[in-house]
């Protein structure tokens, strides 16, 4: 996966960059489309130029056909990104819910498996 970061009016140290790569690979682990080498992640961090300086972070995930966004803003950077890690995490598993157990893939391996073994064909190969 591909990762770029865009900041305006802030800093990040080290340890705020390790942190939120954290998040991403927790995600990582949600679907194995978001893994994938073609995946792009684009992260935006923003200090907001009210009074009272607030985090603005926008997450794009991009995987194949397929966008995650998320746009959250919050006092401390920490907890914007825990705030949209959430988010995407919601979106993730509404995601699988409707594409990832109800796979054609394996519904037509079954049925070919029985299609063989009614055959009385490759039934000593079909474990069980």
């Amino acid at each position: 996966m591909k990762i770029s970061y865009s900041k305006k009016n802030i800093r990040l140290n080290e340890r705020q960059i390790d942190y939120m790569q954290k998040k991403i690979d927790y995600l990582k682990k949600l679907a194995k489309r978001i893994g994938d080498e073609s995946s792009i992640a684009t992260i935006d961090v923003a200090k907001t130029a009210e009074k009272t300086e607030r985090i603005q972070l926008k997450i794009n995930l991009k995987v194949p056909n397929k966008l995650f966004r998320t746009q959250v803003t919050a006092n401390q950077f920490e907890e914007a990104v825990d705030k949209a890690e959430e988010k995407l995490k919601v979106q993730i598993e509404k995601y699988k819910g409707k594409f990832g157990k109800n796979d054609m893939h394996s519904k037509t391996a079954s049925k070919d498996l029985e299609i063989e073994d009614a055959s009385g064909g490759f039934s000593d190969l079909i474990q069980e």
